[in-house]
Order: C-alpha cells, then structure tokens, then sequence
C-alpha cells in the first residue's frame, strides 16, 4: 500500500534476494556499500531493537545484511526529515521543535564519524539538489520572516556561501514570532506558530493546516501572505496537527485511519486556544487547507461551523465515501481506511466533509477551489 513495500537486491546474474527489511521502511540512500534505512516503526533484529524515526546504516553484500550501525535517532521533540548522500558524506535534516537543522556523518576507514555541522537560522530547510560525484551540497533555507537564501556547502572544506538571497517581500518590522500549544480533545499538546504584530481579540487571523501523510509544515518564508496580509497588521497560523511528520512516524499514525478525525480536533483545539488567548474571534478566524489540509479544514467547517469566519478549501477530498474510485484515491486506503469495512466506513462517515452538511446550519462563507488537471485530488 502507500506505506508498506518490499526490497530485493538484482545481483549480477540477474538473480534476486530479497533484503527482509521491516515493509514500512525506506532506503533512503547507498554509501560505501551500506544502506541507509529509514525507520517508520520500531525494528526488533536481534538483540536490540532500533525505534522508529530512526536513520541506520547496514552494509550490503550479495543480499546479505551486517550488523546496523545508528546514525541518528530521534529525541522527544526531534524528527528525521529527510537524507541525502553526497560522495563521501551522508547528510540529514533534522527537525527539532518543529525547525530544521543538518546533522553529517562521514565514512571513512571502515568507521562512521559525526562531523559538525553549520548552524543555519531555523525554519525550514531543503537540500536542493543530489550531489552524486562531489561533496558540495545546495542548501535553501528560510524562515516566516527570513528570506528564501540558497546555500552552497562544501563539505570537504566545510565552508558555507551564500549564492542567492530573495529579496524581502515585505516589512518584517514589528511582526512577532510565537510558538504555542493547544490542548487537543483527548489532551495532547499540539504546537503551532502565531506570525503577526500586536493585536486584539478583532485581528484578522488566517490559520494553515495540512496534517498527513507523514509531511510536516515549517516555517516558511512568508512572502504574499507577507505583503498582502500582515502587512496590514493581520495574523498568519500554522497548526503542527497530528498527521503531519512535525515530531516523527507516531505523529502521523496518531491520526490515520479511523483515528483522522484527530486532525480535525487538533485544528479546532488550535482555533479554540488562539481566541482563549485573545489573539482573535471566530468572526475574524478563516481557516485554510489544500488537498488532504483542505479535507482537514472541510471537516472542521462542517463540525463546529459558528467557530470559524470563513473557510479556504483548495483541491480537497470532502466525499470520504468515494474517495478510493476516483483518480489516486485507491492508493491512500492507508491513509484514511477503506469505506468497504463496516468500522472504517463509519469513522469514514463521520469525517467526511460531504456527509456532514447540514440545510438547518447557518455556514460563514467557503472559498472553494478545484481544477480538472488535478492527478490526485479528483474535482468529484
């Protein structure tokens, strides 16, 4: 399915081996004949078990794995984001918090060693390219109010240049950083950003939701939202809702399958703490998500609808009860469950946007987008 997949390895006879690594795991990269596993559950392989989240390295030989070798695992509030290689050096992105950093390891002699890395200004990071052949890697970082800057690093050298900077979009004077949490329905703390200058209870507030499939939303340069809305003394919020990939694979099966629903608690405990804290008020709160954040969003509007001033849902899923036949929904039966299961189909029910509108219910107002050329989200 979406998250599960079996490894063999082609050896030079055309024969196959399979690898028997967990299904839900990830080669993420070769180096000096060692794969590197990307874990999503916990692995028990002999005496020790490895936890999920974690990033190890195996060395292969003729289908035959040795003994792992662990070159991160994650920490209470830490999530591996991504892995690159480069000729000599495997370089990760780590998200601690929520904001990103690298961690680098070299292989050399036969051994693993940790190599410091440079420190970058948090937010988000993106390495932008595959440095196979060398060891210069092209970084892109930026931040809500930091620019999109793209990075050369040498990693042989060590040296970081600055080869492109975007220029500002908008006055960042005055506008405030807050990170947050909310108390979900079932009390789990759930993070996010508040982005805006000094307000009250009447600020108009706009709060971003994605939470799925594992992917985690950071701190992003903010550049049209920037200019267009907080320049004009308006709020941006981003909502770390289950789901995601913010703190690793248990904040992404915390809300899957018939535990979805979860997303949509933790965006209207997200809603529910900003207007406890004064910041805004449901007439001046829209809420925004696109694809599987617009069925989030959705959920929420159909749900607590007199909470919320409006709705932007773009290219969403919102019939959860027909999702599988239509374009690449059979492919996330994973991610949501299947509708032919009596209890997935219930839970199904119960979250679907499209089954839960009601004529007696006064709705604010809904912007509501879709296009024939999408491959995923069908406009059905």
């Amino acid at each position: 399915d979406f998250f599960r997949k079996q490894y063999w390895q082609v050896l030079a006879d055309g024969s196959t081996v399979p690898l028997r690594l967990p299904e839900d795991a990830d080669i993420v990269g070769y180096l000096g004949g060692q794969l590197l596993l990307r874990l999503h559950s916990d692995w028990q392989r002999g005496q020790r078990r490895y936890v999920a989240g974690s990033l190890l390295a195996l060395p292969l030989s003729k289908g035959s794995l040795g003994a792992a070798f662990v070159l991160f695992e994650p920490g209470e509030q830490q999530a591996l984001d991504g892995v690159e290689t480069s000729k000599r050096f495997v370089i990760i992105q780590v998200l601690d918090q929520v904001s990103g950093s690298l961690k680098l390891w070299r292989y050399a002699a036969g051994q693993w060693q940790a190599v410091a890395a440079p420190a970058f200004p948090g937010g988000a990071l993106e390495i932008t390219d595959q440095p196979w052949g060398g060891d210069v890697v092209y970084i892109a970082a930026s931040g809500f109010t930091i620019p999109l800057t793209l990075y050369a690093l040498d990693l042989q050298q060590m040296e970081l240049s600055v080869l492109r900077r975007q220029p500002p979009q908008f006055d960042a004077a005055g506008i405030e950083i807050q990170r947050f949490q909310a108390a979900s329905a079932n009390g789990t703390a759930v993070p996010y950003y508040h982005v805006g200058k000094p307000g009250a209870i009447d600020t108009p507030t706009l709060v971003y939701v994605y939470g799925g499939f594992g992917m985690p939303e950071l701190p992003h340069y903010l550049g049209n939202i920037g200019r267009h809305w907080l320049a004009q003394g308006f709020a941006f919020v981003l909502a770390n809702v289950r789901g995601g990939g913010e703190f690793g694979p248990a904040w992404h099966r915390a809300a899957q399958g018939v535990h979805k629903h979860r997303s949509v608690d933790d965006l209207l405990a997200v809603v529910a703490d900003i207007y406890r804290r004064g910041l805004s008020a449901p007439a001046y709160t829209a809420i925004q998500g696109g694809s599987n954040g617009g069925l989030v969003a959705a959920s929420a509007f159909c749900r607590q609808p007199e909470q919320l001033g409006a709705l932007v849902c773009e290219v969403p899923l919102t019939d959860m009860l027909r999702y599988p036949y239509l374009s690449a929904g059979a492919s996330w039966l994973a991610e949501y469950g299947d509708p032919e299961h009596t209890a997935e189909r219930e839970a199904l029910q119960t979250l679907s946007p499209y089954h839960n509108l009601h004529a007696d219910y006064r709705y604010p107002p809904a912007a509501i987008t879709t296009t024939l050329g999408d491959e995923r989200a069908h406009p059905a």
